[in-house]
C-alpha cells in the first residue's frame, strides 16, 4: 500500500462568512460591511458575480484583529490625552478663579 498523504498540497482552512462572523463575535451584516470597506481581506471562490462566495483565511482574521486592536489602543491613548488636558484646564481655571477673589 502506498501512502500519498505527503504528496497532497496543504490547503489552509477557509472559513465562511457565518463562521468568520461567529469567530469575531459580530453579525454577518457587520462582517459584510467590514469586507465592503476593505477592513478585512477575503478570497473569492466560485464564479458567481451576482452572489460572490467569500472565504476567509486565518491570516485575514488575524490581520483584521490586529488592526482593530491597534485602533483601540490609539483611541484609548487619545482619550487619556484628552482627559489629561481637560484636568489641566480645569485646574488652571480653578486657580484663576482663586486669584481673582
Amino acid at each position: 500500500m502506498v501512502d500519498n498523504a505527503h504528496c497532497e498540497p496543504s490547503v489552509p482552512p477557509q472559513f465562511t462568512m457565518a463562521q468568520t462572523a461567529r469567530a469575531l463575535g459580530v453579525h454577518v451584516r457587520t462582517l459584510r460591511r467590514h469586507v465592503q470597506s476593505g477592513e478585512i481581506g477575503f478570497i473569492r471562490v466560485g464564479t458567481g458575480d451576482v452572489h460572490p462566495r467569500r472565504r476567509f483565511l486565518q491570516s485575514h482574521i488575524d490581520c483584521f484583529l490586529e488592526a482593530r486592536q491597534s485602533k483601540i489602543e490609539r483611541t484609548s491613548t487619545n482619550l487619556d490625552e484628552v482627559r489629561r488636558r481637560i484636568h489641566q484646564r480645569a485646574r488652571a481655571e480653578a486657580s484663576r478663579r482663586i486669584e481673582c477673589r
